[in-house]
């Protein structure tokens, strides 16, 4: 009966033993995998990613995304960032109603911790692709490799798009094609913007594609049944063979916010 009990008692603790192994095993997989997943080298400390994706957000909504920061060292590193981005706010996940990170935080020994980024986009000039980086000091290093924030940045209308008053964009055209260029040439069209809806036209922004100038209308409210010139200019300077490039154009249409004009031409080299 004794030699029962025992081996009753020896099977508990055997149970008991492997229970805590794999729990043990469990979450030294679990440390250990989160540490691999950051595996973007930012001086001493790695990062789960170079960067924070918002994808399409809306003008005057708050956003929030978090990133993870591994510390590999035997040491605590201390974090912080340098400069500020307008509209974009960075916690430490443990104190999001204290200070900015920008005092710097530390992160600590053979540990993950978490950031967060809160955005809030307001400014109308900020509509469209949105690219800006932090600049980063990690162990009191500058370093050279930044966190890229991007986005694409929307205005929201549902308050108006059923209205009657509102605005309406129109083009005379949205396509213009140059032809032969010789290279060095820097050809212009001009596009007429219409408003054709009852309420005020108001061109928010004009975003252009690399090698390609468009100059913002004089008028950047266009009254109802007026008109105003956007011209484009095409810098054919260091391109050869065919050109295609696009302009965009934002205004409070709430059914077009974002008219695209293309443009396009053959270069030629001397």
């Amino acid at each position: 009966m004794d030699d029962f009990l025992k081996s009753k008692l020896g099977m508990k603790w055997i149970l008991l033993l492997i229970f805590m192994m794999s729990i043990s095993f469990i979450l030294f997989c679990c440390h250990t995998g989160n540490s691999v997943y950051c595996r973007y080298q930012f001086g001493k400390l790695r990062f789960c990613s170079d960067t924070v994706d918002w994808g399409t957000i809306y003008l005057g909504r708050t956003y929030q995304k978090c990133l993870e920061i591994y510390n590999p060292d035997t040491m605590k590193i201390p974090l912080r960032i340098v400069n500020c981005i307008s509209g974009i706010k960075v916690y430490h996940k443990s104190i999001l109603a204290g200070p900015l990170l920008h005092e710097g935080i530390n992160i600590l020994v053979k540990s993950i911790d978490t950031l967060v980024f809160e955005f809030q986009p307001t400014d109308t000039n900020s509509l469209g692709t949105f690219k800006k980086e932090f600049i980063l000091e990690v162990d009191h290093v500058l370093l050279f490799s930044h966190l890229l924030m991007q986005a694409q940045i929307q205005e929201e209308f549902d308050t108006i798009k059923n209205s009657s008053d509102y605005p309406q964009l129109s083009m005379s055209d949205n396509f213009w094609d140059f032809g032969t260029i010789q290279s060095g040439e820097k050809p212009c069209h001009l596009f007429k913007i219409r408003n054709e809806g009852n309420g005020n036209l108001i061109i928010r922004k004009i975003e252009a594609s690399c090698g390609c100038t468009a100059v913002a209308p004089r008028e950047r409210i266009i009254l109802s049944g007026e008109e105003t010139i956007l011209k484009v200019q095409f810098d054919s300077f260091g391109k050869s063979g065919k050109q295609r490039k696009s302009i965009n154009i934002f205004s409070n249409d709430p059914k077009n916010p974002i008219q695209e004009v293309l443009i396009q031409g053959e270069v030629e080299k001397f």
